[in-house]
């Protein structure tokens, strides 16, 4: 039995260092290996002490491959190890006031009325937020909505859809607003906010699982480059939401070419997990494990904070950011 574990540990090792180093020369598309994404964060950490291990036993070819594994882990992941990086004090007279323009973002996925009615509203009055992004929204939770909490969010394009469907509460006026879609099923939300005179582009997406199953049959890389190319060219502009990627994946890194970044990896603290719930995603007593939802911005904002929100309600928890309008 030890000697099969043994074999299967090797043969695990060099699967790894083997997708990595494919990787390396073809992206983190590569189907079907790529199913390994969501989670390459998790399987590559095991090599920092398994690297030690082998140079303990002076076992040259398993330190080379643990050594290889975990430079690929540092280079693509090493900046959670790192804190962000202390903001000059903010810009004066931007604003009356003496303050600088800001705008805080709020994404949450519902979960489908998972989180109820009750904690939805109760998270949106503590957080007063000056724009709040809801994916998976029903048609019970859209029609509450569209009576309620005008007095914080007179302005709102709510369509209720159930897994499908987006919403956009805002302080600011919409300029702008319609439900779309490109080549998949899901649609996207794009909004345009008058935030102090100043056109600003939002887009709401919640892309499905499928690509995971059918790699480059799937559509969700070619609409993120267009989402990505829309958003470079109608800056300042953010894409938020529910991406069902992590940050290594290839939605993340097409928004990347077009000079997209990403909120948390700015001004975040610690991993940012925003999914399971625990207990909360059919029931499963899973831990938090992945950071799926996002608030990307141009290089029109700054990421001022970037936090995880607690338990709402949902199998997903909220996220909040600060941008800071840059000049």
């Amino acid at each position: 039995m030890l000697q099969v574990l043994l074999i299967g540990a090797v043969g695990a090792r060099f699967c790894l260092a083997g997708y990595l180093a494919l990787r390396a020369a073809f992206g983190p598309a590569l189907w079907p290996l790529c199913i390994v994404e969501p989670v390459l964060f998790w399987i590559c950490l095991p090599s920092a002490v398994l690297l030690l291990a082998a140079l303990a036993r002076k076992k040259r070819i398993a330190a080379l491959t643990h050594a290889f594994i975990l430079a690929v882990w540092l280079a693509t992941f090493g900046h959670v190890l790192v804190p962000p990086a202390e903001r000059p004090p903010r810009s004066p007279a931007a604003e009356p006031g003496g303050r600088a323009p800001e705008l805080s973002v709020l994404t949450f996925n519902v979960g489908a009325g998972l989180a109820s009615y009750a904690e939805l509203v109760a998270l949106l009055r503590r957080e007063s937020t000056d724009l709040v992004l809801i994916q998976e929204l029903t048609a019970d939770q859209a029609r509450a909505l569209a009576g309620d909490l005008l007095d914080l969010y007179p302005h709102r394009d709510l369509h209720g859809l159930g897994i499908e469907g987006l919403g956009a509460l805002s302080k600011f006026p919409l300029l702008d607003q319609e439900l779309f879609r490109i080549f998949a099923k899901r649609p996207y939300q794009r909004v345009v906010l008058d935030v102090r005179g100043e056109a600003t582009t939002v887009f709401n997406v919640h892309p499905g699982l499928s690509r995971l199953l059918v790699g480059p049959w799937s559509p969700n890389a070619q609409e993120f480059e267009r989402l990505g190319e829309a958003a470079a060219q109608n800056t300042p502009a953010l894409i938020v939401g529910d991406f069902n990627a992590t940050e290594n994946m290839n939605l993340c890194r097409s928004l990347e070419r077009f000079g997209l970044r990403d909120a948390f990896r700015e001004s975040g603290r610690g991993l940012g997990l925003t999914f399971p719930v625990p207990g909360k995603y059919h029931g499963l007593p899973l831990p938090a494990f992945v950071r799926i939802d996002f608030v990307w911005h141009t290089q029109a904002f700054e990421s001022r904070e970037a936090r995880v929100l607690p338990d709402a309600g949902s199998d997903h928890y909220p996220l909040r950011v600060t941008l800071e309008r840059t000049r």
